[in-house]
């Protein structure tokens, strides 16, 4: 692992660390889960969504905002009732599936270019818009730049052009840290991120619904941007 130290106020040079750890200590799964219970903060389990959303909410209360990180852990999952969902699964799915491939051709056509952003899940999005804090960059970044690789791949795969460079972003969360990342550190994240094929932590369905609400609300802003300049004319020609 590779660290720096604070020393007088002044972060020392990059230093790698290597951790090594020997325990003979079992546990059971007994034993754990009765060690989570004792906490009060686990009532309905710890899944990986709701462990995620904690990380996320963390991450903006140490940014400021009010925000109590433990209501991820003690708030029940809201799951619509399964007759309904099976009922419907089928033709949700068929009809959300053609509208996400007429989408699609249509964006192809147009040559209208994609924000890689909004094809990223939203702990990444938070990533970029907060940063990580002292500890945790690295490993943050590690796995910001795998999805990021993995998700221009995967776009590029199905001939949709995005913007801007993966790098771009990564480096736009190297700069958001606290401290932000030296780029000699950030070269180093990137390009271990890079040894090995990366693929997308989101599939295609869903980031394809994604890029349909993007080019709604896109069109939605257009259309407000037209309509006073429709009003003016209307008036104009009144006046007249």
């Amino acid at each position: 692992m590779l660290r720096r130290r604070v020393v007088d106020g002044i972060l020392s040079a990059i230093i790698p660390i290597t951790l090594e750890h020997w325990s003979n200590c079992q546990y059971n799964v007994e034993e754990l889960e009765t060690a989570f219970d004792s906490t009060a903060l686990f009532p309905y389990e710890l899944f990986e969504q709701r462990w995620r959303k904690w990380v996320q909410l963390l991450t903006r209360a140490k940014s400021g905002e009010v925000i109590d990180p433990q209501t991820a852990l003690l708030q029940r999952s809201i799951t619509a009732p399964r007759p309904t969902l099976h009922c419907r699964r089928g033709t949700v799915t068929q009809a959300t599936t053609r509208d996400n491939r007429s989408s699609l051709k249509q964006l192809r056509a147009s040559g209208v270019s994609v924000p890689l952003s909004i094809c990223l899940t939203k702990s990444d999005r938070t990533l970029l818009t907060h940063g990580q804090f002292e500890g945790n960059r690295n490993n943050a970044g590690y796995k910001l730049a795998r999805n990021l690789l993995g998700t221009s791949a995967l776009l590029t795969q199905h001939r949709i052009v995005y913007h801007p460079d993966p790098r771009q972003l990564f480096d736009r969360y190297c700069d958001h840290c606290t401290p932000p990342l030296e780029p000699t550190e950030a070269d180093i994240i990137w390009h271990s991120a890079n040894k090995t094929t990366a693929f997308a932590s989101r599939d295609f369905g869903s980031i394809a619904m994604s890029i349909r609400k993007w080019k709604s609300h896109r069109k939605s802003k257009k259309q407000c941007v037209r309509k006073p300049k429709r009003l003016v004319n209307a008036r104009l020609t009144k006046s007249i």
